[in-house]
């Protein structure tokens, strides 16, 4: 198996992984109130994501990159969504809003950067960092 392979098999084991966790094994998550279940869903969900990918990682470091992901998805999801507002003033607000994520994402981006915990992962984790972390793909507009 290529080295594009095996990131992908990881990638879609540790999604499995974490929706396995989530789904047996987080007996308080189901008694969370309603408007809480989704961030604390979504938070868990990228922690245990995150150390299935780095155990190797201490718990800081994975936090922050659990942090960087989640900061990472509401990009994209904000930039995939930017045409859907015909209004224009919700079209302002969203664009606001979306600057100030991709002003966390690169923060956050650079803080891991500073962690420099490069050397301590294998080849394939290395580009797991790289491509599923530290960038945000260009999307088509």
């Amino acid at each position: 198996m290529n080295s594009e392979g095996i990131k992908e098999q990881l990638l879609e084991s540790a999604e499995r992984y974490a929706k396995t966790m989530l789904s047996h094994c987080t007996p308080g998550l189901p008694g969370l109130m309603a408007e809480n279940y989704g961030i604390v869903y979504d938070q868990e969900f990228d922690r245990l994501y995150v150390h299935f990918l780095f155990p190797n990682l201490d718990e800081r470091e994975r936090t922050l990159l659990a942090t960087l992901s989640r900061c990472r998805r509401e990009v994209k999801l904000g930039a995939a969504s930017r045409r859907d507002h015909p209004n224009p003033e919700a079209h302002l607000d969203h664009e606001k809003i979306l600057v100030e994520c991709e002003a966390d994402f690169v923060s956050l981006r650079d803080s891991v950067k500073q962690l420099r915990i490069e050397a301590r992962l294998s080849p394939v984790q290395r580009d797991l960092l790289q491509d599923a972390f530290l960038s945000v793909p260009l999307l088509a507009i």
